[in-house]
């Protein structure tokens, strides 16, 4: 059986995809007081709407500097604590996701290479199924971000902008 081969075009779509979810994301999340948005609730191993947007975004930024063999972020989540400052973040994050889609072709991105995950500790991975790993991770947040939203009074009424668009 062969392996699928994963194009920059398609990955590069699903990027812009879950980057627009998390623009309406944080867009509601506007809604909360300061207070709301950095307030714990218990139930969630990361307890607070701030702590799970910074981590979604992190994370990306994280594992695409995995794959690209560049230096880790920096944790800056003090800086970076409001809606309209994480929306900065975002963009940050996605044009560095999106060079990298725009530049490897699909034999890079179906390839199994050798990564250095943390200092020392190699894997090897396909650079397509880490950017996968953070698309799910990332829609897996989001539904975090939406029960916090709603135990904090303020649900979205509907899932539209922040389930994966099928358009």
């Amino acid at each position: 059986m062969s392996q699928p081969v994963y194009t920059t075009e398609v990955l590069l779509d699903m990027h812009t995809r879950m980057h627009r979810n998390m623009r309406v994301l944080l867009r509601h999340c506007e809604l909360l007081s300061p207070a709301q948005f950095a307030q714990p609730c218990d139930g969630f191993g990361i307890p607070t709407v701030h702590a799970q947007l910074f981590h979604t975004l992190a994370t990306e930024w994280f594992w695409m500097s995995v794959v690209r063999g560049a230096p880790p972020p920096v944790d800056e989540r003090v800086k970076y604590n409001t809606p309209q400052l994480l929306e900065q973040y975002r963009q940050h994050v996605a044009v560095l996701t999106a060079d990298y889609l725009r530049h490897a072709g699909p034999e890079e991105l179906s390839s199994v290479r050798r990564m250095e995950v943390d200092p020392g500790e190699f894997e090897d991975l396909k650079p397509a199924d880490v950017f996968m790993r953070c698309l799910t991770h990332q829609y897996h947040h989001q539904g975090q971000v939406l029960a916090l939203c709603r135990l904090l009074g303020h649900p979205r009424e509907d899932s539209l902008g922040v389930d994966y668009p099928l358009h």
